[in-house]
């Protein structure tokens, strides 16, 4: 239903049953070409959901490159991660990185700009380089394929456990990666908390 207030980059999750969870995951760190008409969530909003595996967390997109979201999760000790994406142009992926649009965090290098492909900037900086150290153990990224909107679309599935990271899926069309989560890894996450 319409209503009166902020417009925001949302994401929802569904469970295994299909119903919608009616938590929903708002964006944090627009980028510029939505920052004009969405508005920026606080990061400690941002919903946990519990499921067989764990305690999971939702980063969107861009979101999932800022400590600041990771820290969040981590308070509420997510133990998995799952960061929908959307990637544009086409065959960007293995092009030259051109940085942050949303603020370079402290921890980023700004010679990495241009220097690491946007393929390796994606595995540094956002889930594959940073989930590890905020306590979670299963995380993937997947990015959105298709020519939505006449924008095009790259990327390959980003699998992160705590021993390795992966790109999983770096062909034309869909596809579907599979994270194994076994019953073991959520023990030990348990009993983390």
């Amino acid at each position: 239903m319409a209503g009166s207030g902020p417009l925001y980059n949302t994401g929802f999750v569904f469970h295994p049953d299909g119903r919608l969870d009616p938590k929903p995951v708002r964006k944090v760190h627009p980028i510029p070409d939505e920052a004009g008409f969405t508005a920026a969530a606080p990061a400690q909003r941002l919903p946990v959901f519990e499921t067989e595996h764990g305690r999971l967390g939702v980063l969107v997109c861009a979101d999932s490159w800022h400590p600041d979201t990771y820290a969040a999760l981590a308070e509420q000790n997510v133990q998995i991660m799952a960061v929908p994406a959307f990637l544009q142009p086409s065959n960007v992926w293995e092009t030259p990185w051109q940085g942050y649009t949303t603020g370079w965090p402290d921890d980023a290098n700004p010679k990495d700009q241009t220097r690491l492909s946007e393929r390796e900037a994606w595995i540094t900086y956002a889930l594959g380089g940073r989930m590890r150290s905020f306590g979670a153990s299963h995380g993937v990224t997947a990015f959105l394929r298709g020519n939505l909107w006449d924008l095009g679309s790259d990327g390959a599935n980003i699998l992160v456990t705590k021993e390795r990271t992966w790109v999983d899926g770096q062909r034309s069309g869909a596809f579907i990666s599979v994270l194994p989560l076994t019953v073991s890894d959520h023990s030990q996450a348990a009993s983390r908390q």
